[in-house]
């Protein structure tokens, strides 16, 4: 048999089992974590994690099964075979470059080596660590499947108060509950509302819960110009849910237009606003450079409702050059932020030999924040800050100020969108 096909015929049984032991010692808390994350964030979240922790436990599998190469089965054959005197080597070596001793214990060795099975080089399973691990996962999984939602807390009716009088025969709202559960990236909880009129974040999801006496038959929910909302009967409750996309005015209409018109009420849908950024330091429209600074901290604020993401991205536009010999280079650096989710500070220390900085020239810097998640990240920049370096005293101009001193100083969001650049004399 040849090199190449010992090698694979002995090491396949080893790899097979090494495979298996990972994927075993992998796949509890694969399954763990994508089953949490369901349960927090909602399906589409847990799809995308299921697959980057497989690729992650696919790549860590063939890491593992590599490992496993013509070096590791001699150590064995060695430890293993005392049968083959520590001579394994011999029966991957090169037969020409042999010499005639060697060439016979390697025909011996030949003989030997089929006495014995391949399987028995494999490396024992990790049982201890496999149980412990599925024992914990499954518990987990249980916990986290039998473990009751939010939604799933008992709906208590508060009296209606449509202000229509009863009439015999005629089926009319008596009892009423709207549920209010928010989008999961904005941290509010679930809540219960006795009125029928509500304020919420876009993206909620609303459920209502009526009783009607006498019973009702086809009571419906009319948004007033769209299409009505189908009740289903539930015991002696009937209920409805939709998705908050916009602000809508309705009416519940438990009789099918036989009694009184009902009342209107309202749903208001808040707009999820992006992150407001600002400038804080430099305060001042001047600022001057104290000689031998080497470097430069503009602070920036970014607020929101909801949080704001750990790291911003900071873009600096740098300008070398005086007149006409001007050049421009431009970058961008991630940038972490200190403080609550919801009010972060961040303050980069801008070195100036690093990013370029010398003389005669000017940067450009501005912030730019995201929010911490949602189904589309909002972002906002910051108004745009300028440091300039000390130039050569020229002649005054009529209109302009000639700069000898180095400087920062801030310029105003409007400025920088009216002009790519600020205008300097």
């Amino acid at each position: 048999m040849s090199a190449d096909a010992l090698l694979s015929t002995w090491l396949r049984p080893s790899r097979q089992r090494v495979r298996l032991d990972t994927l075993l010692l992998g796949l509890p808390g694969l399954l763990l974590a994508t089953t949490l994350v369901w349960r927090l964030a909602g399906l589409v979240p847990a799809a995308i994690l299921l697959l980057l922790c497989s690729a992650l436990l696919s790549g860590l599998i063939v890491r593992r099964a590599r490992r496993f190469d013509q070096a590791w089965l001699v150590r064995r054959l060695d430890a293993r075979r005392a049968d083959l005197e520590d001579s394994s080597a011999l029966l991957f070596a090169d037969p020409q470059a042999l010499g005639p001793l060697q060439r016979l214990q390697r025909s011996r060795l030949d003989q030997r080596l089929g006495q014995g099975m391949p399987e028995e080089l494999a490396p024992d399973w990790s049982r201890r660590m496999i149980i412990a691990l599925w024992a914990v996962a499954l518990l987990g999984i249980a916990t986290l499947l039998l473990w009751p939602r939010g939604s799933d807390k008992p709906v208590v009716l508060a009296p209606a108060a449509e202000g229509i009088a009863a009439k015999p025969g005629i089926p009319r709202l008596v009892a009423q509950n709207l549920r209010i559960i928010p989008p999961a990236y904005t941290g509010l909880s679930l809540r219960d509302e006795a009125k029928l009129d509500a304020r919420a974040p876009l993206g909620t999801r609303l459920e209502w819960t009526f009783r009607f006496d006498p019973q009702a038959n086809a009571p419906a929910l009319l948004p007033l110009g769209g299409a009505g909302v189908a009740l289903r009967r539930d015991g002696e409750h009937w209920i409805a849910s939709r998705t908050l996309d916009a602000s809508f005015l309705y009416r519940v209409d438990p009789a099918s237009g036989r009694g009184p018109l009902p009342p209107l009420h309202r749903i208001d849908g808040v707009v999820d606003a992006p992150p407001q950024v600002k400038l804080i330091a430099p305060a001042a429209s001047l600022n001057m450079v104290a000689p031998g600074q080497r470097s430069w901290t503009p602070v920036f604020a970014a607020t929101d409702d909801y949080g704001v993401a750990a790291t911003a991205r900071l873009r600096i536009t740098l300008a070398i050059g005086e007149g006409e010999n001007i050049r421009f280079t431009e970058r961008e650096i991630a940038v972490s932020g200190t403080g609550a989710a919801r009010d972060r500070r961040f303050a980069p220390r801008l070195d100036f030999g690093a990013l370029g900085f010398r003389p005669a020239a000017t940067w450009w810097c501005r912030s730019s924040c995201a929010t911490i998640a949602c189904p589309r990240r909002r972002k906002c920049a910051a108004p745009v800050s300028s440091c300039a370096g000390p130039r050569s005293r020229r002649p005054r101009a009529a209109g302009c100020k000639a700069w000898s001193t180095p400087l920062c100083r801030p310029i105003s969001a409007a400025s920088a969108r009216s002009s790519s650049m600020p205008r300097r004399c």
